[in-house]
């Protein structure tokens, strides 16, 4: 697949007409066409400023689109790593017991898994197949990364509440809260 098809793929996906990717990005309608239609080979800058209206990366174009084995695959690891956090930090959290750098850790790795989740996301988004196009397994997983993500989500929703409540009650040191509270 060349640049000029992932371009057209991805304006289309997003409901643009070449007349207003060209308008945004400051060529004549033609330019766009013919860049679409593989007879023009854009600039550096030109693929810069299609890829910002395109809202992706430029590598983007460069991307074969992704097979349903690649879309499980991109999945894959996401509800595994949730289901691990939250198994480890959860009890943490239950029994109060966790500290401000552990809940931001895991925070961060919520933060990556959830990029991961939107990444997927766009390029099977990007495939023009849409939800009711999926196979079965590929639904399978978006649901399992989404049903995983939720759970530590709500883990960290809680541990969040947790800290609010001991920063009220003027100790957001853990030994001190326990010392407190015992």
């Amino acid at each position: 697949m060349d640049i000029g098809q992932r371009v057209r793929e991805i304006r289309k996906d997003l409901g643009m007409s070449a007349a207003e990717l060209a308008r945004r990005t400051g060529v004549a309608r033609n330019t766009i066409v013919m860049i679409e239609a593989g007879r023009r080979t854009p600039s550096l800058g030109l693929v810069e400023k299609i890829a910002r209206e395109l809202r992706t990366e430029p590598a983007e174009f460069l991307r074969e689109p992704v097979t349903e084995e690649g879309r499980r695959r991109l999945l894959a690891p996401i509800p595994q790593e949730a289901i691990a956090l939250n198994t480890l930090f959860r009890p943490k959290v239950d029994n109060n017991d966790f500290t401000v750098e552990q809940y931001e850790g895991v925070g961060e790795l919520f933060t990556r898994l959830d990029r991961e989740m939107a990444d997927a996301m766009s390029k099977y988004s990007h495939s023009g197949e849409g939800a009711s196009g999926a196979s079965e397994a590929v639904r399978e997983a978006f649901n399992r990364a989404w049903i995983s993500m939720d759970e530590l989500r709500r883990t960290l929703q809680r541990a969040y509440e947790e800290l609010v409540h001991r920063e009220e009650a003027g100790v957001p040191d853990l030994d001190e809260f326990r010392r407190r509270t015992a």
